[in-house]
């Protein structure tokens, strides 16, 4: 059985998040999760804007018998409609290869443990409009299921864990 814990991780911050198990038990099982399918929305207030530095995914795993690991980070690109991130062409032929060497540890009944996390590296637009902006975030695994909220209207600040004075301008990063 394949486990794994989802994390909003806000990148060059090394700040993690972690989200409820009710999240968890309802999210699209990263090995099992279609990479031409796969997407993500970030919604931010007015006035923020995911940087040039975009949206990365991590997927890990830790095979328990002879605790060999599987580790991979991918880039995600935002796609012809502007308001997703995607995987590109390489990233999604990386990410099927992962999953079905994972896949081949849990076909041979191996317990396997794994993370899936995703970092975002926000910026603002000059001037900020919002002085407690707010985040969330969506993610699809499939065609079928559509767009699943992992993040609802947080605090910026809250999952960034710092000022939004420390944000730089957009452009510039």
């Amino acid at each position: 059985m394949f486990s794994y814990n989802l994390r909003c991780v806000v990148l060059a911050l090394s700040v993690t998040t972690a989200l409820s198990a009710k999240a968890v038990a309802s999210e699209p099982d990263p090995i099992t999760a279609d990479p031409v399918a796969f997407a993500t929305r970030i919604q931010l207030s007015k006035g923020y804007a995911i940087s040039k530095k975009g949206v990365e995914i991590s997927v890990r795993a830790r095979n328990e018998q002879s605790q060999d690991v599987s580790s991979e980070t991918y880039h995600l690109v935002r796609s012809t409609d502007a308001a997703e991130f995607v995987l590109t062409v390489q990233d999604r032929a990386r990410l099927a290869a992962q999953q079905a060497h994972i896949l081949s540890w849990m076909d041979a009944g191996i317990d396997v443990d794994g993370a899936f996390s995703m970092q975002i590296n926000p910026c603002h637009i000059d001037p900020p409009k919002a002085n407690k902006p707010r985040v969330s975030i969506a993610v699809r695994g499939d065609f079928e299921s559509g767009f699943y909220k992992v993040v609802d209207e947080m605090r910026l600040s809250r999952l960034i864990n710092k000022s939004i004075d420390t944000l730089e301008p957009c452009g510039t990063s």
